[in-house]
Formats: structure tokens, sequence, C-alpha cells
């Protein structure tokens, strides 16, 4: 009985040669959404940062408190200014480029 189970199972090793050009298609894809959409992320830390630039991303010390950074930066007077310009800008870029 044991050899009928085994002639009927395939290995996952088998399955991926049998399907070795379906995998060869993929790959191109699955490097590409690594490439540019995980790896960038590895940057977002320095925002939480006291950034050194000799130290490196991530030898720097991570900022007290962690949201220091954001603190200072809605603190300065221009923040508001610039958000709301870059809002306006983006919601008539949406609504002339939608026709």
């Amino acid at each position: 009985m044991t050899a009928e189970i085994k002639k009927g199972k395939k290995t996952v090793w088998g399955q991926v040669k049998k399907n070795r050009w379906i995998y060869l298609f993929l790959f191109p894809g699955f490097a590409f959404v690594l490439l540019f959409c995980y790896v960038p992320m590895y940057g977002l830390t320095l925002a939480f940062k006291d950034f050194k630039i000799s130290a490196g991303i991530m030898g720097s010390p991570w900022a007290t408190p962690i949201y220091k950074n954001f603190v200072t930066m809605w603190g300065k007077p221009d923040f508001w200014e610039a958000f709301l310009n870059t809002f306006r800008m983006g919601f008539w870029y949406i609504i002339s480029g939608f026709p």
C-alpha cells in the first residue's frame, strides 16, 4: 500500500522541475516587485531616526521620542502651507486629468 501512495505523490522539487518554465517566466515579475516595492522600505526607517551620515541608516540611533522628527516637521511655520499647496495641486491634477 505504501508503494501506491508514494507512486501517486510528487515531491515539491519534482513539481518545480516539471513546471520550471512557468517559474522562469514568473521570476522577472517577482524580482521587479521585490526590487521596487520592498527594498525602498528600508529607507523609511529614516523618519524615526536621528540620522548621522557617518553612521549610515542602520548605525544611526533611534529618535527619542520616536515621533520627534514629525513634531519638528509639524512645528515649522511653512509646513501647513506646503501641505495645503500639495493637496490643492493633487486635487486639481485629479480633476483636470480625469476627463
